[in-house]
């Protein structure tokens, strides 16, 4: 498990390194053009540069899939240039067959459902991942002196298969994790809590949008889009404010122990800019897919942390909401909102999620068996 684990992070990692730099610029335009995440006019000089800022980083950031199917292509393959080709074409055709004028031809219905709409937004890192690996094997497997239109003729049927199949698995999750959110949506701080862990557990998978869009968005339950409307009955925020003490601190705190362990260059700035991009816009992303392909046990320990970190808010009467994510420029803007209330707890709070962080790499960092060995060494390797 831990080999197969190790090529997979050697396969997605050249693609995730680059993304914390990117969510910062994203975090930076957000700060400058709130519009961007908020609607409005982009009216002075300092919107319309952060509306720059923004979309050139969201270029990159929002497609990922793209990043990660190139290099899972590309390495998994043994390094081959046609196996970075393979996962583009496979993401290309993904893309295609989720578009509206597919759907419009052959499954009608499914345009009927603002969900399976939501469903079909784009390429995420894991379906950039799976793409990658097929295209790999389709590399590795076709004979190297099959004609080259016999070899891209088999791996576009392979990879149409895939993509055909990736999304109809894709709609029915979303629909049964919805499910899921409709549930939780009236459960009060328990809910919260159990939905703010759900939510970071689906979050590499990106299957966390199904529950954001029955609790949080405005066809569900309405806690963000209640909260931005400056509504004051029913608690809004509550679903919202447990995320931002572990990414304000408990990320930035468990980024900086682990920086301190490394004598790698390269994953010490990877992990401080990681730190960063966490504090300042709650993009926790690229820290979620080193740390779940290096130790799935810590992730666990991640999740249970957001959910003491939702059921602490929840009873303290901390309320807070995003826009982008929980990060502190959504903690400045959402500050003024009615709603929001004793958004000083985010500085206790956020301690003990840093604590918490600090004691979950510790432990791992000098325990024994296979989740000890996490820090990397100036050579690629790992040391306890």
């Amino acid at each position: 498990m831990k080999r197969f684990l190790t090529k997979i992070k050697e396969a997605v990692m050249p693609a995730v390194a680059v993304l914390p730099l990117f969510g910062i610029l994203a975090g930076l335009g957000y700060a400058l053009c709130p519009a961007v995440m908020m609607g409005g006019e982009v009216t002075t000089a300092a919107n319309r540069i952060g509306w720059i800022l923004s979309r050139s980083a969201g270029a990159i950031y929002d497609n990922r899939g793209f990043l990660v199917a190139c290099t899972a292509g590309y390495i998994l393959s043994g390094r081959k240039p046609a196996g970075a080709l393979g996962g583009l074409a496979g993401v290309l055709l993904f893309n295609s067959y989720s578009g509206i004028p597919f759907f419009t031809v052959f499954f009608p219905a499914v345009l009927d459902a603002p969900l399976s709409l939501s469903a079909l937004y784009g390429t995420n890192a894991f379906t950039g991942l799976l793409l990658g690996w097929v295209a790999s094997l389709c590399v590795k497997r076709l004979p190297t002196n099959s004609h080259p239109v016999c070899s891209v003729m088999a791996g576009t049927a392979v990879l149409s298969a895939v993509s055909l199949i990736l999304i109809g698995t894709r709609i029915g999750l979303f629909h049964l994790i919805a499910a899921v959110g409709n549930m939780l949506a009236g459960g009060g701080v328990m809910g919260a809590a159990a939905f703010t862990g759900l939510n970071r557990l689906l979050s590499p998978f990106e299957l966390h949008r199904p529950l954001n869009y029955a609790v949080l968005s405005e066809a569900g339950a309405g806690d963000m889009s209640r909260f931005w409307a400056q509504v004051t009955e029913g608690d809004p925020g509550l679903y919202m404010s447990g995320f931002f003490p572990p990414m304000m601190f408990g990320i930035p705190a468990g980024c900086l122990f682990l920086s301190r362990k490394s004598g790698n260059r390269r994953f010490h700035i990877f992990i401080l800019l990681t730190a960063v991009c966490a504090f300042a816009c709650g993009l926790a992303e690229p820290f979620e897919y080193w740390l779940l392909l290096t130790s799935p046990a810590a992730y666990l320990g991640y999740v249970m942390i957001y959910v003491l970190s939702a059921w602490l808010a929840g009873i303290t009467g901390f309320r807070a909401g995003f826009a982008c994510s929980a990060g502190f420029v959504d903690l400045l803007f959402s500050s003024a909102m009615p709603a929001a209330a004793r958004t000083w707890l985010v500085l206790p709070l956020g301690l003990v999620c840093a604590g918490l962080f600090l004691l979950l790499f510790m432990r791992l960092c000098t325990g024994t068996g296979a989740v000890s060995d996490i820090i990397e060494t100036e050579d690629g390797e790992e040391h306890s």
